[in-house]
């Protein structure tokens, strides 16, 4: 560790041996020096652009657009460059680049980590595929297909995908929702338009009123919130996160990890994983809860 301009002059009237009086002086400046730029850098978080949290990791995206993550996914690595969007799953992750080229890593023993060429928009994944709408507006999976149902998505223009747990959903251009693969996980689509979607075990859309609607077979589905105005929407396996128009959380669902009791406060984006979620402030700053087994409630 480098020390600047910290060490402190030794009075002429010390006893002798100055040799001595000299060097304890210079340690105890040393060591003082030290702590104090560790403290000043504790003092100062890290910031993010955005930020996804997987099932045992979590991931963001600093203020330089490089990615980094926390918590266990295994000896992966994340992609060197710049990055403007990013999703974290089960054992692997995707992000968009600088150049709307998409790049993925971990696990690809479905060929979800393998993302086909392209420009993208938006992507979304979960356990064992990813979709992403390009930059013309179609929509592409890959990686498992026999439990989400094709990966040839009808043709249109989209605006958004939500891939959940064995089914995908999205939003048309015209803001209505289209789903595929297990229905359990989307039964009673309702109808639109909404400018939002997620999907987990179950799913939920907001309308440009910043109304909620869920929906699916599940507990879960009873617990969302039926009043207030949502600005934002994430889903985990079995719970969900919303921001309301104040820009506080509000989270419904499977609590066993206390995932479902978010901080107090104000927060510009959130994010949920397995059994953990993060958020971040209006600075930048990332704040997680729930499990913490693997670190990744607790970021650098």
């Amino acid at each position: 560790m480098l020390l600047f301009g910290c060490m402190r002059s030794t009075s002429k009237d010390t006893m002798e041996p100055p040799e001595e009086t000299d060097t304890e002086v210079t340690t105890e400046s040393e060591e003082t020096a030290t702590d104090t730029e560790e403290t000043e850098s504790e003092a100062v978080p890290t910031r993010w652009l955005a930020i996804d949290a997987g099932s045992t990791y979590t991931c963001g995206i600093r203020l330089d657009s490089t990615i980094e993550c926390w918590g266990d996914l295994g000896s992966y690595e994340s992609p060197p460059g710049e990055f403007v969007a990013l999703a974290a799953t089960g054992l692997f992750a995707c992000a968009i680049a600088a150049d709307q080229t998409v790049a993925c890593w971990g696990s690809d023993s479905t060929g979800a980590a393998s993302p086909p060429g392209g420009t993208f928009l938006q992507i979304d994944a979960s356990d064992e595929q990813a979709c992403g709408i390009h930059t013309d507006g179609s929509l592409e999976c890959w990686g498992e297909t026999y439990w989400y149902g094709t990966a040839s998505a009808p043709p249109g223009v989209y605006r958004q995908v939500a891939v959940g747990y064995l089914h995908v959903c999205w939003l048309t251009d015209a803001g209505e929702i289209g789903c595929w693969g297990a229905p359990w996980g989307y039964e009673g689509i309702p109808k639109g338009p909404f400018v939002a979607i997620a999907a987990g075990a179950f799913t939920c859309a907001l309308d440009a009123k910043g109304q909620l609607r869920c929906f699916g077979d599940g507990d879960e589905i009873a617990g969302a919130p039926t009043e207030g105005v949502f600005t934002a929407i994430d889903i985990g396996h079995d719970y969900a996160c919303t921001l309301d128009d104040a820009a506080a959380i509000h989270c419904w669902g499977d609590d066993r990890n206390g995932e479902t009791h978010p901080p107090k406060g104000v927060f510009a984006q959130i994010a949920t994983g397995g059994s953990h979620a993060c958020a971040l402030t209006p600075e930048g700053e990332a704040v997680c809860w729930g499990n913490n087994d693997y670190g990744q409630t607790t970021p650098p």
